[in-house]
């Protein structure tokens, strides 16, 4: 495994695992904008609750998911550190 190819992992699974709630929270917030402007209510507190209850829908379906990658690449910097120990 080279320094490499674990940073290009690193920067992939960073990537992907932040832009899966940005994404979603920023649909949402957009369709509730919409339905804001279509019926005139000016509820600032009705964004807030969406993006709160979006977030936690995302952390329960992806949860586990994330959490199996930043493991796999856990695992992958430990075979590195312990790669690095077997020089003689």
């Amino acid at each position: 495994m080279s320094m490499q190819s674990f940073i290009l992992d690193a920067l992939v699974v960073m990537v992907i695992l932040s832009c899966i709630p940005m994404v979603s929270i920023a649909i949402a917030s957009t369709v509730v904008s919409w339905a804001q402007a279509i019926t005139q209510i000016q509820d600032p507190s009705m964004n807030h609750l969406i993006r709160i209850v979006t977030m936690s829908g995302v952390v329960v379906w992806a949860g586990e998911w994330g959490g199996s990658e930043i493991m796999r690449l856990f695992l992958k910097a430990l075979r590195g550190v312990e790669a690095i120990g077997r020089f003689p």
